[in-house]
């Protein structure tokens, strides 16, 4: 079991590294970009790719799926994401 300091210090690196992909996400929200169509598991493929961690890739797909600049297609078409 983690103690409570490790537990602490584990959500604050996680929460920098999600802060850190919004704030990407961002950048590239500020340029004007076609919506692209894909599965589910392509784009969890695709962002597993650069992502530094599992929370990172939740919070990236999460965000391009609701935002709406992802369309999926396939079994999750019109899905949208809810994390909790």
């Amino acid at each position: 079991m983690l103690d409570l300091w490790e537990t602490t210090e584990t959500l604050s690196r996680e929460a920098e590294l999600v802060g850190h992909a919004a704030r990407t996400l961002d950048k590239v929200e500020s340029q004007p970009q076609e919506v692209r169509v894909t599965t589910l598991l392509d784009l969890v493929a695709a962002v597993s790719e650069s992502a530094k961690s599992e929370s990172e890739v939740v919070a990236t797909v999460t965000y391009l799926i609701n935002s709406g600049k992802i369309r999926l297609i396939g079994n999750f078409q019109g899905a949208d994401v809810r994390v909790r």
